[in-house]
């Protein structure tokens, strides 16, 4: 039988691992009236993600997009993402995809790597 402390352990293990909700914003590229490039977002539409800012294993050409950031490892929903495109888990926390996602029809997540683009303003 279990224990109310049991029981309280289980639930607080379990939202830790639950997914966070999101919004994906796919990058679209157009041209500008002077014949440059400029990017847009496409409205938002919501995804379920993991994020991981501790991952150990981080390939060294994602090292190389990311720079002196740090790259985070998102685990996330089976939908087309680009690089390029914004992961907006908050009005202050947002990420940009840098490499392309793997939508496996045999997988039940897919990996992408990023790098925040967003952070909460220090407080002072």
């Amino acid at each position: 039988m279990l224990t109310e402390d049991d029981l309280a352990f289980m639930r607080e293990t379990q939202a830790e691992h639950r997914p966070t909700a999101a919004e994906l914003l796919r990058r679209v590229q157009g041209t500008t009236a002077s014949g440059g490039r400029t990017d847009s977002y496409q409205e938002p539409e919501p995804v379920m993600v993991r994020l991981d800012g501790q991952e150990k294993n981080v390939p060294p050409q994602v090292t190389a997009v990311v720079g002196s950031g740090k790259a985070v490892k998102i685990v996330m929903d089976l939908v087309e993402v680009r690089s390029g495109d914004l992961i907006r888990v908050s009005a202050v926390e947002e990420y940009q995809v840098v490499t392309d996602g793997d939508p496996d029809q045999w997988a039940t997540a897919q990996v992408v790597w990023s790098r925040r683009v967003k952070e909460a303003p220090r407080a002072g």
